[in-house]
This record gives structure tokens, sequence and C-alpha cells, in this order.
């Protein structure tokens, strides 16, 4: 495709911000980077004609971990380090509801509920044994008391004969409409955004970009939200990509399951949407073979999902599968995000861990206060 004047005339300013990947962190750093130094040129570059790892493409949860998630970075990290962790998921969420209207996109703070189905016991006593501990980092993180309570009622339709673990603060939300009002923002606020464009090559020597648009794009300073897809275009940092499944039922007659759903650690979590079940995860039944950057779906998760539902949620009843797709996360040995200047002017706020919707609107502060 060849530019015309004007447009080429735009991109070879060398004196803006570049920002790539469009997603929830892009956008979010484009705008604090905005509200910093509102004259400050800045172009997003987006691959795809949407964000295309997982903003758009989640389940819609805004969430900052269950307690058998906390206990999991327990093992790899101290308590101080998870404390953090939880600070960051929470002043996300608060951060994110700054920039948007909650009602735009559909935020409903219903609570969530971690359960433990028949054959759990040793995992529920190891979170009952730990639940003050747990408590105790979401009070220094949040200032909330008692954030994860013990419930006994049976959770509506769920077949569980044991207590939940339940925490009032989280909440469910349209992750499109989330997108839709960040795009909303950020051209608002004068940041430019290129769809349909891809990274062939970062040169950080001559500060220029090559793309798929035959031209080099030179910058001031880069910005790297690209997630899971980091490896593609800078190798050598931690983090690597993780592929998430998701399936949504067809419409169920009398269903009633408000809140959000944790099961096995986070690996699965489910929801009511427009009186649908919305079901996804299950990687932790393919590790290996979730460990990737290709879109797709496969056997082994769409059944052990469809048991899951079948066998603990629906008990049978008559339903289809109306739609399945899938996102790309990125994760790495640690929790803990990537916000790191790695030199020539190259910036990066990857490896968010599944908790995008937490904690991209304060990686994306954290990102833009370090490249202004």
């Amino acid at each position: 495709m060849e530019l015309s004047y004007w447009e080429k005339e735009k991109l070879m300013d060398p004196n803006k911000i570049l920002i790539i990947g469009s997603g929830i962190t892009g956008l979010t750093t484009a705008i604090f980077i905005k509200k910093l130094n509102p004259v400050q040129e800045v172009l997003i570059l987006e691959r795809g004609q949407l964000p295309l790892g997982a903003s758009t493409k989640n389940a819609g949860f805004a969430c900052f971990g269950s307690v058998s998630e906390l206990l999991d970075d327990l093992k790899r990290a101290h308590p101080e380090q998870v404390e953090a962790l939880i600070k960051l998921r929470y002043q996300g969420l608060q951060k994110l509801l700054t920039l948007v209207d909650p009602e735009e996109i559909d935020y409903e703070q219903e609570g969530g509920y971690e359960i433990f189905l028949k054959g759990d016991e040793r995992l529920f006593d190891k979170c009952l044994n730990k639940l003050d501990l747990c408590n105790e980092m979401a009070y220094q993180a949040t200032g909330i008391a008692d954030v994860y309570k013990v419930r006994h009622e049976n959770y509506n339709m769920l077949r569980t004969t044991l207590p939940g673990i339940y925490n009032a603060h989280e909440a469910k939300l349209n992750p499109v409409l989330l997108m839709k009002a960040l795009t909303k923002n950020a051209i608002g606020a004068g940041v430019d955004i290129l769809y349909n464009t891809r990274i062939t090559k970062v040169n950080a020597e001559e500060k220029k970009v090559e793309t798929s648009l035959s031209v080099s794009i030179p910058y001031k300073k880069l910005a790297l939200c690209t997630n899971g897809f980091t490896p593609e275009i800078l190798p050598g940092l931690d983090v690597v990509p993780a592929r998430n499944q998701v399936i949504i039922t067809s419409s169920i007659e009398n269903l009633d399951l408000p809140g959000c759903y944790h099961y096995n650690r986070g690996y699965v979590y489910f929801r009511e949407y427009n009186g649908r079940v919305l079901i996804g995860g299950g990687r932790d039944k393919d590790l290996a073979g979730e460990t990737t950057s290709e879109f797709g779906l496969t056997e082994l998760i769409r059944s052990y999902l469809e048991s899951f539902l079948n066998e603990n949620i629906l008990f049978g009843q008559r339903y289809t599968i109306d739609h399945r797709w899938s996102g790309i996360m990125g994760v790495g040995a640690s929790r803990e995000p990537l916000i790191r200047d790695l030199g020539n002017n190259v910036f990066a706020g990857v490896r968010l861990g599944g908790m995008g919707i937490a904690i991209g609107s304060e990686i994306g502060n954290k990102l833009a206060n370090m490249v202004v």
C-alpha cells in the first residue's frame, strides 16, 4: 500500500512516543502519558483489527485472586511480595474506574466465590488454615478487613457440600465495552491508533520500528505493551504466552448464578452472562500445549470444561454451546508484572499473568510515568 504525503508526514514524526499494543495496558499507558504531557504526540500500533491478545477475549472478571491462588503465589514469593500483588490488583481496579464509567462497561460488583467440590477437602483445609494470613495480606494491601469469608450456603445451583470462600469486592464487566470506553478516552485525549500494522523488527539503536506498512516508523521513546506476544518482538525477557479457552452456552431457563466463581487455584472460572453460563480456563490440564501464542480450541480443554459444566453446574440440563474462543495471556516464572526500562529509550509493561483487567490500568500508569 502506498502512503499519501500526509500519512507519511504524520508517521515520520520522530518526536512521538510509540506504543505497541492497543489492549488495556497500551491504551491506559497512552492516556496517562497524555495526562502528564498533553502536547506529547502518542501513536499506538496494533497488529489486529481489535486488540489481539486477551483484552477483548477474556471472561470479564475484575478480581484480585482467590485464596488458593494466593497460596500458590506464596509457594514462589514472600508474603510481602504477594501482598504487593494484591495491592497492585486492587489499585488497578480503582484506577480503571477513574478512566471509565462503570455503567458504560456493565460493571457489576456482585462478589466472587471460590468453590470446593467433593475431593477438594485437603485444599479447602489448607485455605481455611491460611485464611487469616490471606486476610492480613489483603488488609495491608487494601485497607479492607476480612476480605475473604467462609460461606456455608450451597451456592444456588452448584453441586458442592463444602463451604466456599466469598470475596465481596470482586466484580464482572463486559470486556468489549471496556475497550470501547478506553479507546474513546484515548482518542479524546489526542492519541492516534493505527490498526492492522504488524511490527517486524525493533531497531533500538536507530530508534525506529520496521512494520508491515513497508516503512520504518521513527520514535522518541518506545513502550511495549504486547504481553504474551512480547517474545516475538523482543526475545530474552521472562515472558511466555499462555492460551486460555472460553465457552458460552445457550440460554438456560431459570439460571440463578449471581457473582463470579473460581475453582482449582483460579484455573477454572465461570459466571452467568445474559442467562447463559460462561466458563473458561482448564489450562492446567495441558500446560505445555497451552503455552502458545496461537489462537485455537482443543478437544482436551473443551471436553474438560463441558464435563465440569455438566457435572457441577447444569447437572444434565439441555443446552448447546453457542460460542467458543481463546485469548493469549503473558506469564512467566514470577507472578509480578514486568515494568521495566530496557535501555535505548525502550520500555516494557508486560507479563500480566491473567490479571489484565485488574492490573492493566495501574501498569499503564506506572509505565507512563517511567516513559515520561
